[in-house]
């Protein structure tokens, strides 16, 4: 198993490495950044603030609680590294202020989030939740690769 998981592991650095030297310019770099931010650790809390409101409900705060504490867990004991900064190509701005309370990447508590509060809401509201899935969570977890926060 350690040998397949060595192999996976040169497979997936190979395959991020083409997203991190991809440099599309600022108008991109501003559209990745926006659903990453979103669903960052400077986000969601406006999103738990939104749906208590509207939804007058706790279950996205009580699901949000329960998904940061099983990412921080999975982190801890997979123990993944980070990209390093300096294999991305050029971008207008980095995302290096996010997650400075760890080093692992895997998995991304942001994409998490996006999958969480895509859930929740689609639960919430329509049984179309899938839909939100499909097109939410991609981009975060693009987003993710990208700023060289994680690997594939």
């Amino acid at each position: 198993p350690k040998l397949f998981i060595s192999f996976l592991d040169k497979i997936d650095k190979k395959l991020s490495s083409y997203i991190f030297k991809w440099s599309p310019g600022k108008i991109l770099d501003v559209l990745i950044a926006i659903p990453c931010l979103a669903f960052s650790y400077f986000g969601f809390p406006l999103w738990i603030i939104v749906y208590i409101i509207i939804m007058q409900s706790y279950l996205y705060a009580l699901c949000v609680l329960v998904s940061i504490v099983v990412t921080q867990i999975m982190k801890r004991c997979i123990k993944r590294s980070r990209p390093k900064v300096s294999d991305l190509g050029e971008r207008w701005f980095y995302l290096g202020f996010e997650d400075v309370s760890t080093e692992h990447s895997f998995p991304s508590g942001d994409t998490s989030q996006a999958a969480v509060f895509s859930v929740t809401l689609g639960y919430s509201i329509s049984e179309y939740y899938f839909l939100g899935l499909v097109c939410v969570v991609p981009f975060v977890a693009l987003g993710r690769i990208y700023f060289g926060r994680h690997y594939i």
